[in-house]
């Protein structure tokens, strides 16, 4: 397994947690990290009746250190990198977004809120104004299907063990032999060749990390049931919550608080670990003898 890529992953219901961000910034400022934002987090923090009240407050800590803070590049992008060469990709950040969010946070930190204010009333919402119902609905098929998918893979003795203990259960199915193929499936699905998805499932890609994502959201789902009459718009935060343990499970640390997103990011850690191990034995002996 390649080493993680040297971020802490904050949750956006993390960002004004004061003394979580006071450990977090001194745990950056000993081991020589960066706070990461995914991308998609301002859709979450502009989705609100007060966009504007949200994101001061969200950003009235991390204002004061802008040289910590980094934007993560579109998952959709790095994962069309990581398809096209076959290899996880060596850069998260998006290099332009991180500037222009330093700038802000700078003038934030000055007393000036002008670009905040121009960011949510310009592209922020329109963002949000693309994001639409059609969306959430296209979501939840999504899941539907993929649960439908994974229920015929699993037993009712397996779906009991993993209500009883998600974490550990969850990151057991993912090494399987049923979860591995499932990863390897998705990508070349999404159009990588039989090469490259191995390697993109044996390494810590963003690809692989998604890929189990979806899957332990379908898998959550499929345990404790309730999909059929989940508004559409809480598939949607599931998927938004799928990149925090993405980024998560491939950087250092996710700082969150929410409880099964936690257990989440921790099963996709041990699954990367466990399917590295997994298709290096491949490798040596042959797939048929793993």
């Amino acid at each position: 397994m390649g080493k993680p890529h040297r971020f802490i992953v904050v949750d956006q219901n993390k960002m004004r947690h004061v003394a979580a961000l006071a450990d977090a910034l001194d745990r950056c400022c000993r081991e020589d990290l960066r706070l990461l934002i995914p991308d998609g987090a301002g859709f979450e923090l502009s989705d609100v009746s007060n966009p504007l009240y949200t994101w001061r407050r969200s950003l009235s800590v991390l204002c004061r250190y802008p040289e910590l803070v980094a934007v993560s590049q579109k998952l959709t992008k790095i994962m069309c990198q990581e398809i096209a060469c076959g290899r996880p990709a060596e850069a998260l950040i998006d290099d332009d977004g991180t500037h222009r969010f330093g700038e802000l946070l700078r003038k934030m930190a000055s007393g000036d809120d002008s670009d905040l204010r121009a960011m949510i009333d310009g592209p922020v919402k329109s963002l949000v104004r693309r994001t639409s119902s059609t969306d959430s609905a296209r979501h939840k098929s999504l899941i539907l299907a993929l649960r439908g998918q994974l229920s015929a893979m699993m037993t009712e003795e397996t779906l009991g063990r993993l209500r009883r203990a998600p974490e550990a259960e969850l990151a057991t199915w993912l090494t399987s032999v049923d979860g591995i193929r499932f990863v390897f499936q998705w990508i070349t699905h999404n159009g990588a060749c039989a090469e490259f998805a191995f390697a993109l499932s044996s390494g810590p890609s963003v690809s692989a990390a998604f890929a189990s994502s979806l899957a332990a959201v379908a898998v959550y789902w499929l345990a404790f049931g309730g999909l059929e009459s989940a508004p559409p718009e809480k598939v949607t935060n599931d998927l938004h919550d799928a990149e925090y343990a993405v980024l998560g499970s491939i950087s250092v640390e996710l700082l969150t608080g929410d409880s099964r997103l936690r257990r989440i990011d921790e099963a996709l850690r041990k699954a990367l670990f466990s399917r590295t191990e997994w298709c290096r034995k491949a490798l040596l002996v042959g797939p048929a003898n793993a």
